[in-house]
């Protein structure tokens, strides 16, 4: 009689563990399902990207500096990113796109297509930025600004310029 309810309660929690078991194995088995169409990104703000042209010449002194600020966007998940713009985000919901400049090496024009292990960057001339910058009055000068890419899905990235407004003003004094 002990032998039979000794087993019986044995049978019962191992019954208990499988069933557990499988319910875990169901969720793993659900969340795999999601996992292929995960989207994920490295976002970053460059300030002091230099294209040198005409390097070829005999003195540094006769190249021709461009200088940009660069939005750096690397798609690292396991999904194609198509960018619809990139812009500046603004009190009270306000934006402003930035257009991408040409560079020596490259043309960028909206939409942008990031193939899974790719990146893209995303260039705006140096002045132009600080121009903006002196003339908009709505960016707060003690805070970073805030670069947002919006992709096709709706879905928004963001990063922080690596300096405060007024540090950008202050370079826009010393030019």
């Amino acid at each position: 009689m002990k032998n039979e309810i000794f087993w019986t309660a044995l049978g019962a929690i191992g019954t208990v563990f499988g069933s557990v078991a499988t319910f875990l194995a169901v969720v793993v088995a659900l969340w795999q399902t999601k996992y292929p169409n995960k989207k994920s990104v490295k976002m970053s703000c460059c300030d002091a990207m230099t294209y040198i042209t005409n390097a070829m010449t005999e003195s540094y002194d006769k190249t021709q500096k461009n200088k940009y600020i660069s939005i750096e966007f690397a798609n690292t998940g396991n999904r194609k990113i198509i960018i619809k713009y990139c812009y500046i985000q603004l009190p009270k919901g306000e934006k402003y796109v930035l257009i991408p400049s040409i560079t020596p090496i490259e043309r960028v024009e909206y939409p942008i297509e990031v193939d899974i292990e790719n990146s893209v960057s995303i260039p705006w001339l140096k002045s132009d930025f600080l121009n903006y910058l002196e003339s908009n009055k709505k960016l707060k000068r003690n805070r970073r600004i805030c670069f947002c890419i919006l992709d096709s899905s709706g879905k928004v990235y963001k990063c922080k310029s690596p300096k405060k407004v007024n540090q950008y003003l202050k370079d826009i004094k010393r030019r």
